[in-house]
């Protein structure tokens, strides 16, 4: 995932959350938002409009962020062989 497919997928979490039930902290499209969405909000917006979207959104950048994190520490690996 680009840098700016992130942050667009950030702003669209941030349109479609903008009338469900969320802490306060929860409403801006970070990893740990989309992580908590993910585990607990469902509770009090499994039947608000959007959220089959919002749901399918954070799948979708976590998994992106899983693959980058994954090829990130792979290329950190190779580098730390090349070195001894």
């Amino acid at each position: 995932m680009k840098f700016i497919q992130y942050l667009n997928a950030r702003s669209e979490y941030e349109r479609l959350v903008s009338g469900f039930v969320l802490p306060e902290d929860k409403y801006q499209g970070t990893i740990d938002s989309m992580q908590w969405f993910l585990k607990k909000g469902h509770t009090a917006n499994r039947f608000r409009k959007g959220f089959d979207d919002v749901t399918e959104l954070c799948h979708h950048v976590l998994k992106e962020m899983c693959k980058f994190e994954v090829d990130e520490q792979y290329d950190l690996e190779l580098g730390e062989e090349e070195n001894d």
